[in-house]
C-alpha cells in the first residue's frame, strides 16, 4: 500500500505526490481515517520532531525523493526515481528505518532532519523536508 491509498484509490499520479512532502504526509495522516482494518484514525502532522504525542502514539519521519531521468520537470512514475521513506522514533528516542525488502535497522540517528536519507547510492536522495507524524497505534 501506498501512502493515501487507504481509500482504494491511487495518488502517485498526483501531480504533487513526490514533489511536495507536506501533500502527500496530508495523505498518510487520510489513511489513518481510512483503513481502520489495519490503522487506528484521528494521526496528525506534528509541528517538529520533538512536538509532544500522546501514550497511544508514536512519532513517524517522512520524505521524498525525485531524480527527474529524462529532464523535462514532470514526474514519470514509470520512468524516473521516485520513493518515499519513512523512520519510526524507538522508545530509547533513537530513529528506526527500513529499505524495501532488507531488514529494519535500529540506528542511531537522533534527529531525521540533519541526517541523509540515502537509496543505495543515491546520497541523500530523500531530499525533501522532514514532516513528523503522530500515528495512533492499537
Amino acid at each position: 500500500m501506498n501512502p493515501g491509498d487507504g481509500d482504494g484509490v491511487s495518488n502517485v499520479y498526483d501531480s504533487g505526490y513526490f514533489t511536495n512532502v507536506n501533500y502527500t504526509a496530508g495523505l498518510i495522516v487520510d489513511d489513518g481515517e481510512y483503513n481502520q482494518l489495519y490503522l487506528k484514525n484521528n494521526w496528525r502532522i506534528l509541528s517538529s520532531r520533538t512536538a509532544t504525542i500522546n501514550s497511544d502514539e508514536h512519532r513517524i519521519a517522512f520524505r521524498v525523493g525525485w531524480i527527474d531521468t529524462n529532464n523535462n520537470g514532470v514526474v514519470d512514475v514509470s520512468s524516473d526515481l521516485v520513493d518515499y521513506h519513512f523512520m519510526v522514533q524507538n522508545d530509547t528516542g533513537k530513529w528506526s528505518e527500513k529499505h524495501g525488502q532488507q531488514p529494519s535497522v535500529n540506528s542511531a540517528i537522533t534527529d531525521p532532519s540533519s541526517f541523509s536519507w540515502d537509496l543505495g547510492t543515491y546520497s541523500n536522495f530523500y531530499n525533501s523536508a522532514t514532516v513528523y507524524i503522530a500515528a495512533r497505534h492499537w
